[in-house]
């Protein structure tokens, strides 16, 4: 009997803990449909979790050892730095939202590892669970979106949505991918997720996923090990694919069309001097931008501008505003002293991966690519409970 009181309570922290990460995406689900509570979802999800915690505060315990502690103690000093530089940051007042923001993050890699037995699974079933409603729900809307006036604040919502979501689902793929069974319909949900990376538009998550996919391919070469793969992923499916995109043609060549025009964007501007499309383009002016202010001088070079400082220094405006690319906005900020720390943080969490080679190193893989290409460092909730995840799974 208190085995089974034991393991509701920690189902309800992890499946509280999981509407917390996702808060921000569910949120702007809300928005769309002009669902505004009283509370900030964000801040509401918290303060469930936290109390969910606090009336089970005799299953909360923090085991420091060199697997956890050192990812804590280089996330700690990072955001030491981010509180120090609050300081010189010429930021008047998004300094202190970024930083709040920020803060979401840092709780949501340790609290996992506060927890006695905190079930990864359930947070994972919880992502895939989420990620395949939002899918379904993202592909209604493009497919019906002439319905959609462009100047409202629902089409804004849906238009900068398939990035988080293409994210997502290349991290749920790849966990499916390379982790042993938690599911009985894993290859089909496998496939749907790989199937979904083709049609949501986003080509970075595509290209990041398909590369990962190809250097487990070189790493593991084995004619074997294809043969296998292919009948169990394929062959048994085939008949049911072949179902679908027969009543659903029509709508899969729609969101297919718009996927490969994005796509041919980018070759295009890569093998001749045509532009890779506007998203492109305003990625490498941030580099340029911020290559430049990282150079200035001495002491901005070792110690940066100050956290949220970013829209001020390029737009002349206190307001978001970063370089999509963690490591330069950091170093922007935060100083080479900033990205250091941050470095040390993610070469550990890496390092960690690698005794889990078969799903956390490539799940991790991807992610720092993702930073590369599109984050922020306040944004980062979704990457910092899967480090929290592969943490967990290496520790036990």
């Amino acid at each position: 009997m208190h085995h089974n009181r034991f393991s509701i309570k920690l189902k309800i922290i992890e499946v509280l803990y999981s509407i917390f990460v996702f808060s921000g995406l569910l949120k702007s689900v809300f928005g769309f449909y002009d669902i505004f509570l009283p509370l900030d979802f964000t801040i509401l999800s918290f303060l469930c979790l936290i109390t969910s915690v606090f009336f089970n505060l005799n299953d909360v315990k923090l085991i420091l050892n060199t697997k956890n502690g050192s990812s804590i103690l280089f996330i700690f000093l990072f955001t030491c730095i981010v509180i120090l530089s609050l300081v010189y940051s010429p930021s008047p007042s998004y300094k202190i939202e970024k930083t709040l923001q920020f803060q979401t993050n840092f709780i949501i890699l340790i609290l996992p590892l506060f927890i006695i037995n905190f079930d990864y699974k359930i947070f994972i079933k919880c992502s895939i669970l989420i990620n395949v409603l939002l899918v379904l729900w993202y592909f209604n809307i493009d497919l019906n979106s002439s319905k959609l006036i462009r100047n409202t604040f629902q089409f804004n919502v849906y238009a900068q949505f398939y990035l988080p979501i293409a994210t997502l689902t290349g991290i749920n793929f790849l966990y499916l991918y390379f982790s042993k069974s938690i599911f009985k319909l894993k290859t089909l949900l496998t496939l749907f997720l790989f199937g979904s990376l083709f049609l949501l538009r986003a080509r970075g998550p595509l290209i990041f996923t398909l590369l990962i996919l190809l250097l487990n391919f070189l790493l593991n070469f084995s004619l074997k090990n294809i043969k296998l793969k292919f009948k169990k992923l394929y062959l048994l499916y085939i008949p049911l694919i072949g179902f679908i995109f027969l009543i659903f043609h029509k709508k899969i060549t729609y969101l297919m069309s718009n996927s490969l025009y994005r796509l041919s964007l980018l070759f295009d501007g890569l093998s001749s001097n045509k532009t890779m499309g506007a998203s492109v383009e305003h990625r490498m002016s941030n580099i340029s931008d911020s290559i430049n202010l990282i150079f200035d001088n001495g002491l901005n070079f070792l110690f940066g501008y100050g956290f949220g400082s970013y829209g001020i220094l390029t737009l002349g405006k206190d307001v978001r505003s970063y370089p999509h690319n963690v490591l330069l906005e950091v170093w922007v900020e935060l100083g080479f002293v900033g990205v250091v720390v941050f470095l040390l943080f993610i070469g550990n969490i890496f390092i960690l991966s690698k005794k889990s080679f078969s799903f956390s190193f490539f799940v991790m893989l991807f992610i720092f690519l993702n930073m590369m290409k599109s984050s922020s460092i306040s944004d980062m909730r979704i990457y910092f409970a899967f480090m929290s995840m592969m943490i967990i799974t290496i520790k036990k």
